[in-house]
């Protein structure tokens, strides 16, 4: 397969069952229901999801949402998952879900972005910092 071969689009509520997959592919099986998924295409209206299609196929997909705080004067974004199967990667196929979500948090008014990744990701680390990102010394909590 070759990266021409594959159409980038915006997700589509009957993509949930190849979507469950891929979840379960990314974050380990059972982390997430298909209801929960199905559910979540139809009524999240915050998120946003790229899809990376071969054919009827998914093979990847990117997540982002656009915040707003009273605190800051601008939109920021963060983009919360991007996934590509293993017999997909080093194809260009993450740098073009990447690509394809940053502009779209700033057409819908993002000034700045907030990416997370495992400190061990060195592939998505290396990917993030090429696309102009820089690691900071914040740390994050967590509860629940």
């Amino acid at each position: 397969m070759d990266d021409n071969s594959i159409t980038l689009r915006q997700v589509q509520p009957d993509d949930a069952p190849e979507l469950h997959k891929l979840n379960d592919l990314f974050n380990g099986e059972g982390c997430n229901s298909f209801k929960n998924i199905a559910d979540s295409l139809i009524n999240n209206t915050q998120e946003i999801i790229f899809v990376a299609a071969d054919g009827e196929s998914l093979v990847g997909f990117c997540c982002g949402q656009v915040f707003q705080s009273m605190c800051y004067p601008v939109k920021y974004a963060e983009i919360t998952e991007l996934f590509v199967v293993d017999r997909c990667r080093r194809q260009g196929i993450g740098k073009r879900l990447l690509s394809v979500m940053e502009t779209e948090l700033m057409e819908r008014g993002a000034q700045h972005f907030h990416i997370l990744t495992s400190k061990d990701n060195t592939a998505a680390k290396n990917l993030y910092l090429s696309f102009g990102f820089a690691e900071t010394s914040e740390i994050i909590l967590e509860k629940g």
